[in-house]
Protein backbone atom coordinates (compact mmCIF):
# COMPACT_ATOMS: atom_id res chain seq x y z
CA UNK A 1 0.00 0.00 0.00
CA UNK A 2 2.65 2.74 0.94
CA UNK A 3 4.75 1.83 -2.51
CA UNK A 4 1.47 2.35 -4.22
CA UNK A 5 0.84 5.39 -2.69
CA UNK A 6 4.09 6.79 -2.87
CA UNK A 7 4.30 6.21 -6.93
CA UNK A 8 0.94 7.91 -7.38
CA UNK A 9 2.14 10.56 -5.14
CA UNK A 10 4.81 11.42 -6.92
CA UNK A 11 3.81 10.07 -10.46
CA UNK A 12 0.76 11.65 -10.70
CA UNK A 13 -0.57 13.76 -7.62
CA UNK A 14 2.05 16.19 -7.82
CA UNK A 15 2.29 16.59 -11.66
CA UNK A 16 -1.69 17.07 -11.08
CA UNK A 17 -0.67 19.97 -8.48
CA UNK A 18 1.85 21.46 -10.38
CA UNK A 19 -0.13 21.69 -13.82
CA UNK A 20 -3.06 23.20 -11.89
CA UNK A 21 -1.14 25.64 -10.48
CA UNK A 22 1.25 26.92 -13.34
CA UNK A 23 -1.86 27.31 -14.98
CA UNK A 24 -3.38 29.69 -12.31
CA UNK A 25 -0.62 31.46 -11.19
CA UNK A 26 1.46 31.65 -14.54
CA UNK A 27 -1.35 31.31 -17.37
CA UNK A 28 0.73 30.78 -20.36
CA UNK A 29 3.92 28.45 -21.76
CA UNK A 30 4.31 25.15 -21.83
CA UNK A 31 4.46 21.50 -19.37
CA UNK A 32 6.48 18.76 -20.61
CA UNK A 33 5.82 15.49 -18.28
CA UNK A 34 8.40 12.84 -18.07
CA UNK A 35 6.18 9.92 -18.43
CA UNK A 36 8.17 6.60 -19.33
CA UNK A 37 8.14 4.30 -21.71
CA UNK A 38 6.64 1.32 -19.37
CA UNK A 39 3.02 3.36 -19.82
CA UNK A 40 2.68 1.74 -23.29
CA UNK A 41 3.08 -2.28 -22.07
CA UNK A 42 1.20 -3.89 -19.39
CA UNK A 43 3.80 -5.82 -16.91
CA UNK A 44 2.88 -6.26 -13.75
CA UNK A 45 6.20 -6.55 -12.05
CA UNK A 46 5.74 -2.45 -11.82
CA UNK A 47 2.22 -2.39 -11.07
CA UNK A 48 2.01 0.68 -9.02
CA UNK A 49 4.92 2.71 -11.41
CA UNK A 50 3.05 1.47 -14.51
CA UNK A 51 -0.38 2.46 -13.70
CA UNK A 52 0.89 6.13 -12.39
CA UNK A 53 2.65 6.86 -15.97
CA UNK A 54 -0.38 5.42 -17.64
CA UNK A 55 -2.45 7.89 -15.65
CA UNK A 56 0.26 10.80 -16.15
CA UNK A 57 0.27 10.10 -19.98
CA UNK A 58 -3.66 10.58 -19.38
CA UNK A 59 -3.30 13.81 -17.61
CA UNK A 60 -1.32 15.19 -20.25
CA UNK A 61 -3.93 14.57 -22.75
CA UNK A 62 -6.80 16.02 -20.58
CA UNK A 63 -4.49 18.96 -19.63
CA UNK A 64 -3.70 19.80 -23.42
CA UNK A 65 -6.85 19.83 -24.22
CA UNK A 66 -8.09 22.45 -20.92
CA UNK A 67 -5.72 24.68 -21.30
CA UNK A 68 -5.29 25.19 -24.68
CA UNK A 69 -4.18 27.37 -26.34
CA UNK A 70 -2.62 29.51 -23.29
CA UNK A 71 -0.47 26.68 -21.96
CA UNK A 72 0.42 23.72 -24.58
CA UNK A 73 1.43 19.93 -22.53
CA UNK A 74 3.27 17.40 -23.61
CA UNK A 75 4.99 14.47 -22.49
CA UNK A 76 8.30 12.66 -23.11
CA UNK A 77 8.42 8.85 -22.87
CA UNK A 78 12.02 8.45 -22.47
CA UNK A 79 13.42 4.80 -22.71
CA UNK A 80 16.66 3.20 -21.75
CA UNK A 81 18.75 6.47 -20.66
CA UNK A 82 20.03 5.79 -17.50
CA UNK A 83 21.76 2.44 -16.10
CA UNK A 84 20.92 1.13 -12.68
CA UNK A 85 23.90 1.40 -10.55
CA UNK A 86 24.45 -2.30 -9.87
CA UNK A 87 23.95 -3.03 -13.58
CA UNK A 88 26.81 -5.16 -15.20
CA UNK A 89 28.07 -4.51 -18.85
CA UNK A 90 26.28 -8.44 -19.85
CA UNK A 91 23.25 -6.99 -18.22
CA UNK A 92 23.47 -3.74 -20.28
CA UNK A 93 24.59 -5.44 -23.57
CA UNK A 94 21.46 -7.52 -22.97
CA UNK A 95 19.25 -4.72 -22.58
CA UNK A 96 20.48 -2.98 -26.01
CA UNK A 97 19.88 -6.19 -27.74
CA UNK A 98 16.23 -5.52 -27.07
CA UNK A 99 15.87 -2.50 -28.49
CA UNK A 100 15.46 -2.22 -32.41
CA UNK A 101 18.07 0.45 -32.52
CA UNK A 102 20.18 -1.49 -30.24
CA UNK A 103 21.48 1.37 -28.28
CA UNK A 104 21.16 3.19 -25.30
CA UNK A 105 20.03 6.06 -25.37
CA UNK A 106 21.52 9.33 -23.63
CA UNK A 107 20.60 12.30 -21.79
CA UNK A 108 20.95 14.67 -24.76
CA UNK A 109 18.49 12.91 -26.90
CA UNK A 110 15.66 13.22 -24.40
CA UNK A 111 17.01 17.27 -24.76
CA UNK A 112 16.41 17.11 -28.26
CA UNK A 113 13.16 15.76 -27.51
CA UNK A 114 12.48 18.75 -24.68
CA UNK A 115 13.68 21.33 -27.19
CA UNK A 116 11.24 19.86 -30.63
CA UNK A 117 8.20 20.12 -27.93
CA UNK A 118 9.45 23.60 -26.69
CA UNK A 119 9.84 25.05 -29.74
CA UNK A 120 6.96 24.00 -32.26
CA UNK A 121 4.39 25.82 -30.82
CA UNK A 122 1.67 23.48 -33.53
CA UNK A 123 2.04 20.41 -31.24
CA UNK A 124 0.40 19.60 -27.65
CA UNK A 125 -1.07 16.75 -26.15
CA UNK A 126 1.99 14.31 -27.96
CA UNK A 127 3.43 11.87 -26.25
CA UNK A 128 6.97 11.82 -27.71
CA UNK A 129 9.11 8.44 -27.58
CA UNK A 130 12.02 8.52 -27.08
CA UNK A 131 13.51 4.82 -26.88
CA UNK A 132 15.07 3.48 -29.39
CA UNK A 133 12.02 1.76 -30.35
CA UNK A 134 11.42 0.13 -27.39
CA UNK A 135 7.70 0.74 -26.82
CA UNK A 136 6.86 -1.44 -30.24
Amino acid sequence: MELFDRHLAVNLKAPFFLIRDFARFVGTGNIINIIDTRMSKNDYTYAAYTLAKKSLADLTSMAALELAPDIRVNGIAPGFILAPEEASHDYLDKLKQKLPMCQQGNVKQICQAMIYLLENDFVTGQLLFVDGGQHL
